[in-house]
């Protein structure tokens, strides 16, 4: 009978070793699926930011000089009702724009960038853009070196302002 005790305990001190054993692969198993949800939910979280970082396009009018200055954009009459400028139904916009102390101007056109395709879609609904100042005037109203003023004032990563600047 002490024999048949003996192996009773042995049996049971395996068992208990079999127990722990089980049971570290298993914390192990769930220490790595915890890691890996861990990564993955971080993983979805720098997607979902990416993906909401879709920047709207904009046109930023800002005056450096020391005089007033007066930025005219003059609208297509087709496009009055239909165009991207939607803030007033008038032909021509005007911002007056004051010295440097103030804070630049800023039109938004919708999300993604300005590509060569978006500048001259916007372009035809212009007729000219006109920049007063004291000392200076320029008026631009042929839509190809408007399409390049434009163009060349892309500001950005990948385009998303055109910044004009008055000096």
């Amino acid at each position: 009978m002490m024999r048949t005790f003996r192996a009773l305990t042995l049996e049971k001190k395996q068992v208990i070793l079999v127990d722990n054993c089980l049971s570290t692969i298993s914390s192990r198993e769930h220490n790595s699926q915890l890691r890996d949800m861990k990564i993955l939910i971080t993983l979805c979280l720098i997607i979902a930011i990416a993906c909401s970082c879709n920047d709207l396009r904009r046109i930023a009018m800002r005056n450096k000089s020391s005089d007033t200055a007066e930025i005219i954009w003059t609208l297509n009459e087709d496009s009055l009702t239909n165009n991207p400028f939607l803030i007033s139904n008038s032909k021509e916009l005007k911002f007056l724009l004051y010295p440097p102390n103030t804070k630049e101007i800023k039109m938004s056109f919708g999300p993604g960038n300005w590509s060569p395709s978006q500048v001259q879609k916007l372009v035809g609904y212009l007729v000219s853009l006109e920049i007063k100042t004291a000392k200076q005037r320029i008026k631009i109203d042929s839509l190809p070196l408007l399409k390049d003023y434009l163009l060349a004032r892309r500001k950005g990563i990948g385009g998303v302002t055109i910044r004009i600047e008055v000096d």
